[in-house]
């Protein structure tokens, strides 16, 4: 079995029922700590990540309204360094997705910015002024989350928001240390081809660089039924 020998909790494992909705599954294990923070201070500052999984998790928040997202502080995981308008932005496609394509939405950080390093990691800080409270991130089957890929040292990189490339495109991507100061990480995990991914990263040894979602073994994997059904886990 998958988890047999691995260094990793079996209720860090989350996993979708086979007649059960992917975004359904994922949208009521996310609601319990954006409702806990909204109820607590009043908002929740929440990372979110890009892909195609994510946009049909975001048209069904935009479509059930699980919580009011005007008191949700979004900030992208990661961006490719294009302009907001170009079909291959993630700002565009949640900005689509979620906010109805709305003009003037002040409650979406974009971490790719026509800026110094400096004033975007500024910015960033300013619009996240009371920590980070949730972060959802989503495996890439190379190992990769956000815009840190492997064999590229970019897990190693110092900062708050870092320049990287990845896929022959220059990306702006929040870093590993960013990413470890929230309170609460969830990891999406769709699909054969990432369940792939996740037994290599919890069968390897400890080269972080080589698959740099190591760093998040910690988290809540919140994984589909095709992914679990591949790893034989019992509750799939």
């Amino acid at each position: 079995m998958f988890l047999q020998n691995q260094k990793i909790k079996f209720n860090n494992i989350l996993v979708s029922n086979k007649n059960q909705l992917y975004e359904e599954f994922v949208t009521n294990n996310l609601k319990i700590e954006v409702k806990k923070n909204i109820n607590i201070k009043n908002n929740c500052n929440f990372i979110i990540t890009g892909g195609q999984t994510a946009r049909s998790l975001y048209l069904y928040w935009d479509e059930n309204k699980p919580w009011p997202h005007s008191k949700v502080n979004y900030c992208l995981s990661d961006e490719r360094a294009v302009k907001n308008s170009s079909e291959l932005s993630n700002y565009r496609m949640i900005k689509k997705a979620l906010f109805k394509n709305r003009e003037n939405i002040n409650n979406l950080f974009n971490v790719y910015q026509k800026s110094k390093m400096k004033n975007i990691s500024y910015n960033f800080d300013k619009y996240m002024l009371q920590g980070i409270d949730l972060t959802l991130l989503s495996l890439g089957s190379d190992g990769h989350f956000a815009s840190i890929f492997p064999d590229t040292g970019q897990i190693y990189k110092p900062g708050k928001i870092i320049n990287t490339f990845g896929n022959e495109t220059n990306r702006y991507s929040i870093s590993s240390s960013i990413v470890k100061k929230s309170k609460k990480i969830y990891v999406l995990v769709a699909g054969v081809s990432k369940a792939k991914a996740l037994k290599k990263i919890f069968s390897s040894d400890g080269n972080i660089d080589k698959y740099p979602a190591k760093v998040l073994t910690k988290s809540k994997w919140l994984l589909n039924f095709d992914a679990a059904n591949y790893l034989n886990l019992d509750n799939a």
